[in-house]
């Protein structure tokens, strides 16, 4: 069988019968080489460089990612995890004995009104106005006992009226005293709140409306205010483990970051998760990936037997000359060795485009169009290596572009038309694919 395909006879053989027995090793050998080629030609992307980032310090250069990665946005996390601590209420433990305390400071108060009484003979002094004694320096003396008696600060105005009032008076007003303070101190009173405040607002409020002169009302009011006291400690401890538990509930926040993102800008303050990105990107302490390694040179391997394979089945007269397989080994080494060079420009994309449709051309004016098509496909899909994690729409764009300009150089009317056609429809279809599968 003589191909008939434009070139070949320059680069096969003579008509020879095909022993592909006697080629076996040799094939094999082509092939072990081949792999190993591209994976030396696009390995280098397995040891990236090493970068130093502290918290808080300024980067000192901008690092771009060079290929995807899930990382764990500390930022986020944190924000989420403070959120559910805040929506964590405080927690209280109830304080047993404060209504007692309450009880036992207003008998204080009055027992001691009673015993300074006691001591000056005035408990049954002649009234004087609203049924207390007039003021006298006796009664000067006895304020001043009684303040030194008890533990809280009442007004002036309520000491007098302690000391100088009648006793079946000052009888009612202990009683009134403790009712209303029962009734307060049957609300929720915290201990870090204005709850305390507000009950004692509420304690003035309650005895204006006691069926008292305003004498007597403010002497109750003053006297209970003053008593009152949290029956609600806050529960630091309990609170804090509850906090600590919704926030540890909270799932991490992952996300991706593709070739081509911009990790940290220099001069921007570098936070946990810049550092959290540069560890998943392995570029805190770069070591080979061995099992990433081997599983590359697999793939590789796979996509030069499947070459390989294919130009056994359908192109025979290739398979058996060493010339055109090394052509065509060749071709794929190049390809190989121009997309991880284009890997540090931005334009990466258009560059694949430009080298992945100028080697299939290649193949196809000196090999034919159909080892050329599957020559673009093996091409396109080591494309996507040389950038892993780039869009698979990049690996389409390259095998649909340099197969679109395979058929155009074998198209008939001449090979000069044939390349200058090629070179118009390559320079289009790359383009347009280019631009939609990057929408």
């Amino acid at each position: 069988m003589r191909s008939n395909v434009p070139g070949l006879k320059q680069l096969s053989g003579r008509g020879k019968r095909l022993d592909f027995s006697s080629l076996y090793y040799v094939r094999a050998a082509m092939a072990i080489g081949a792999s190993i080629a591209l994976f030396i030609a696009i390995s280098a992307r397995l040891i990236p460089e090493k970068v130093t980032l502290e918290a808080g310090d300024p980067a000192d250069r901008t690092i771009i990612a060079s290929r995807s990665a899930t990382y764990t946005d500390w930022d986020a996390t944190d924000e989420k995890r403070q959120r559910a601590r805040e929506a964590v209420a405080d927690t209280y433990k109830v304080i047993p004995a404060a209504d007692a305390l309450v009880k036992q400071t207003i008998d204080d108060i009055f027992n001691a009104a009673m015993a300074v009484r006691g001591e000056y003979a005035l408990s049954e002094a002649p009234p004087g106005d609203n049924g207390a004694v007039a003021h006298t320096p006796t009664v000067d003396a006895m304020i001043n006992s009684l303040r030194s008696r008890i533990e809280i600060a009442l007004s002036n105005d309520t000491l007098e009226l302690l000391v100088t009032a009648r006793s079946g008076v000052l009888d009612r007003i202990r009683t009134a005293a403790i009712d209303l303070a029962e009734q307060q101190m049957q609300q929720k009173i915290r201990d870090n709140t204005d709850d305390l405040q507000n009950r004692r607002t509420a304690v003035q409020e309650a005895a204006a409306r006691l069926e008292l002169t305003p004498r007597y009302q403010q002497l109750v009011a003053d006297v209970v205010a003053k008593s009152l006291r949290p029956n609600h400690s806050y529960d630091e401890a309990t609170t804090t483990a509850e906090r600590n538990t919704a926030a540890a509930a909270v799932e991490q926040e992952k996300r991706q970051i593709q070739p081509g993102d911009v990790v940290v800008i220099e001069g921007q303050t570098v936070t946990q998760t810049h550092i959290e990105i540069a560890k998943q990107l392995g570029l805190m302490a770069p070591t080979v990936d061995y099992k990433q390694a081997l599983s590359l040179l697999l793939l590789l391997t796979i996509i030069v037997l499947s070459l390989g394979a294919y130009v056994r089945r359908f192109a025979p007269e290739i398979y058996a000359d060493n010339r055109q397989m090394l052509f065509l080994a060749g071709c794929l080494i190049l390809g190989a060795v121009g997309l991880r060079f284009a890997l540090q420009w931005s334009v990466y994309g258009a560059i694949t485009l430009g080298v992945a449709t100028t080697l299939a051309m290649m193949v196809a004016m000196l090999l034919g169009i159909r080892i050329a098509v599957v020559f673009s496909f093996g091409l396109a899909l080591i494309a996507g290596l040389v950038a892993t994690g780039s869009d698979v729409r990049l690996v389409v764009a390259t095998a649909l572009a340099s197969s679109f300009a395979s058929y155009a150089v074998s198209s008939q009317g001449g090979r000069n038309v044939a390349i200058a056609r090629a070179a118009g429809l390559v320079g289009l279809t790359s383009g347009v694919i280019f631009v939609l599968t990057s929408v």
